[in-house]
């Protein structure tokens, strides 16, 4: 209701949309006086940065910015610069975001951000977007930060019970999701349904990116789009940089106070950013208080209505692919990457132990110059594709994303497109924001670049690395580390003529998925005394010698152990004075914490009339601080390798009992850990129901020695 009246109240045509926000003081375009960091090199066929005036629906290239020269890639159809192709029409739109606090957070939920949208059929050809106040005046990103902005069709789940959207449960809900026909964000990286997305940058694009006029991509009639909007309220906040990155660190420290279950709570023992510590309501810390201000979201989409389709128009595919693809933390959901929506980039400059071990393994430091870190993805086209256009999507910090045509990373022959980021110099001019990101130059190719099927791609995304400030961070608002980052690679494509696909790469080979049974333990076994598939292990603790290790004293966790070095084998028995959930986590030599855990999990789960309470105990693995995955099942080996498993409860006690080899043969991949001689890290944790939710301080960490 509120955003329809704001479409009422607003001003006639304004023009803005789904995430590129545009350059908008009224009038034309003004000069851009953003900059590159320096070392860009000259490259006189990239496409030069774009300014926009939204209200106006024109914009213009800006050719004195970058290096060497540009060439301008932008297509206008009249002399003001309109990007509004004839035949089409734009329409503006109006979400209220309400009024926020100076350090506020608005975090939007697709399900109940139900935006207003065009009666359909149509074909969208361009989107814009920006951020107004309550006289629909455009904002700086000084004032209000666009973290992201994202819109979509059929809006479902991606995140996961604590929050998070880079976790592996995330990931598969993801994935479930987009299997059923929805629009995610997380988890199927490959989402053709995926409709519109940007963030800082967006004010200073030429929205979306365009593909050629007589393309765009189809919404149906009565279509139903959510928005997924996260903006931060900047007046008089303390620390900018903690506050735009989601800091878990400083979003706790400022919201912990609030109390579980209220809106607002961070309470995040994870050393790095993200979305899970910036919930709505939250805040961040600031100097003064200032009196709460109204703000917008306003999009314009560009389209051809029904009827006025061009005589040989072609449905573009939208494809978003997050760089930071998880090829060895799970398996294939659903048949497409799994990945992390966001990750931490370190400074490779100054080690910070406890934010390296959360940065993904694949990142690679160079300090030969200023320092950087780099991440590549390799992908396979599933099926001959033309592709358009390429653009980027990356955070503060990041310098610019490549993509090589081949496998060979940096190979300037297999350069396709280089995508640079460009930095405000404008103090709090909108579009402009002294040392906020506020563009990401684009590729378009006409004709289109022609991939084979089987034809591999290699992208690069590159972030400024140095801690202690240098010639790349001078032109930025704070130096590395860089957390919460992004680093997405999107284009425009379609098949080539005659072909089809249902996804646009193919995924890596991860090994067998089949799905895991989990181990059932009931009061039937415990009953009969036989303890079916736990038997091994009373076995064992009669037949070897046994440790015990008290973990914690209130309310009391215990372990206990034996070691079967003949057969390889390490049986355990962890035990907590509570009913709940219960688990415990296994490292390689080095590991430690929830990242790359090989988790053994058991809760009570059901009723049954001949079983009594039925438990399961299932092998789990976790890459992150949010939810551990189960791991695929493997053929012909039961519960993914546990040769003992079972969990119970009794008198107010949980029991996980469990068997599992020392070593894990290599063909069952990554996701199991190993144990060797002398000391081992080790997780535990348990909750506070059977529900597997968040542990909250349930949980702690030993160095154990299994065996000498």
């Amino acid at each position: 209701a509120a955003a329809m009246a704001a479409k009422t109240a607003a001003p006639a045509p304004t023009l803005a949309l789904a995430l590129a926000l545009a350059l908008a003081l009224g009038g034309a375009p003004l000069g851009a006086a953003m900059v590159v960091p320096p070392g860009t090199p000259e490259m006189p066929d990239m496409c030069c940065p774009v300014t926009c005036d939204v209200g106006a629906a024109t914009c213009a290239c800006e050719e004195d910015v970058m290096p060497g020269g540009c060439r301008c890639c932008l297509e206008t159809f009249d002399d003001a610069g309109s990007v509004v192709p004839p035949g089409a029409v734009k329409e503006t739109f109006y979400y209220d975001l309400g009024e926020l606090l100076n350090g506020e957070v608005r975090y939007t939920f697709p399900e109940d951000t139900l935006l207003d949208w065009p009666e359909g059929p149509g074909l969208i050809y361009k989107a814009l977007g920006d951020l107004v106040d309550e006289n629909y005046e455009p904002l700086a990103l000084s004032e209000l930060y666009n973290h992201h902005g994202v819109m979509l069709q059929d809006p479902a789940y991606w995140w996961a019970s604590d929050g998070s959207i880079n976790s592996p449960q995330a990931v598969a809900q993801a994935g479930a999701a987009f299997a059923d026909g929805a629009s995610v964000i997380g988890g199927s990286c490959s989402a053709l349904s995926f409709n519109v997305a940007v963030g800082a940058e967006s004010r200073n694009t030429a929205g979306m990116q365009q593909p050629p006029t007589n393309m765009g991509w189809v919404f149906p009639p009565n279509a139903t789009y959510g928005g997924n909007f996260h903006v931060i309220d900047l007046r008089s906040v303390d620390d900018v940089g903690e506050c735009i990155m989601c800091s878990c660190p400083y979003m706790t420290e400022n919201n912990s106070g609030r109390g579980e279950g209220n809106p607002g709570y961070v309470n995040s023992n994870f050393p790095g950013g993200g979305a899970q510590c910036c919930p709505n309501e939250s805040r961040c810390g600031v100097t003064e208080e200032l009196e709460p201000k109204q703000y917008y979201y306003r999009y314009t989409l560009i389209y051809y209505p029904d009827g006025a389709f061009p005589e040989d128009w072609e449905n573009v595919v939208y494809t978003v692919q997050s760089l930071q693809v998880n090829r060895e933390g799970g398996p294939i959901q659903q048949g497409y990457y799994p990945c992390y929506v966001e990750y931490d980039t370190p400074a490779c400059d100054v080690p910070d132990p406890a934010l390296d071990a959360v940065v993904p393994q694949p990142t690679v430091c160079s300090v030969s110059g200023p320092p950087t870190s780099s991440y590549a993805n390799l992908y396979t086209f599933e099926e001959d594709t033309l592709v358009y256009s390429m653009w980027a999507h990356l955070h503060l910090g990041g310098l610019h994303m490549s993509a090589y045509k081949g496998t060979e990373a940096g190979d300037p022959d297999a350069l396709v497109c280089r995508m640079q980021a460009l930095y405000g110099n404008g103090g709090d001019t909108p579009g402009d924001a002294e040392g906020f990101l506020v563009d990401i130059t684009a590729c378009y190719f006409d004709p289109p670049l022609e991939f084979a099927k089987g034809d591999n791609v290699t992208v690069v995304s590159e972030y400024a690395a140095s801690a202690a400030g240098d010639e790349l961070t001078d032109v930025m608002l704070f130096p590395a580390p860089y957390l919460g980052a992004m680093a997405y690679w999107e284009m425009f494509s379609t098949p080539a003529p005659g072909k089809n696909f249902t996804k646009t790469f193919e995924p890596a080979d991860t090994g067998p998925t089949e799905q895991q049974l989990p181990c059932l333990f009931t009061d039937r076994n415990w009953a009969s005394q036989d303890l079916g598939p736990a038997a091994p292990v009373l076995a064992a603790f009669d037949e070897l010698p046994t440790q015990t290790l008290q973990l914690q004293e209130d309310p009391l966790v215990q372990l206990q152990w034996a070691v079967d070095e003949q057969n390889q084998t390490l049986y355990g028995l962890l035990s907590v004075e509570a009913e709940g959930w219960i688990a415990i986590g296994f490292h390689n030599p080095g590991g430690e914490g929830m990242l790359d855990a090989d988790i053994i999990q058991g809760t009570f789960v059901a009723e049954d009339l001949q079983e009594g309470k039925v438990y399961a105990t299932q092998a789990m693995w976790s890459t992150t601080y949010g939810e551990p995955t189960v791991k695929p099942g493997i053929p012909g080996v039961p519960h993914a390798g546990l040769t003992a498993c079972g969990t119970y409860q009794t008198e107010g006690t949980t029991y996980l009992s469990f068997g599992r080899p020392l070593e894990y043969p290599a063909a069952y991949g990554p996701n199991y850990a190993n144990i060797t001689a002398g000391p081992n890290n080790m997780i535990y944790a348990f909750g506070s129901s059977n529900a597997f939710q968040y542990h909250g301080p349930n949980r702690g960490t030993r160095s154990v020695t299994w065996f000498s």
